[in-house]
């Protein structure tokens, strides 16, 4: 949430620090999806929660 509101000021202000922020959310934005992909996968066998 931070590199969010930080890019938001950058831009209201005018700012040079716009394009750390961007690519700070765009950097997590890739993580967090490599990271989906990996543990969601479609081949894997379905688990429950209930243990059925």
């Amino acid at each position: 949430m931070y590199w969010v509101i930080d890019a938001y000021r950058s831009v209201l202000n005018g700012e040079q620090g716009f394009g750390r922020a961007i690519a700070m959310l765009v950097g997590f934005a890739v993580l967090f999806t490599a990271i989906t992909l990996w543990q969601f996968r479609a081949h894997k066998p379905k688990e429950s929660f209930l243990g059925e």
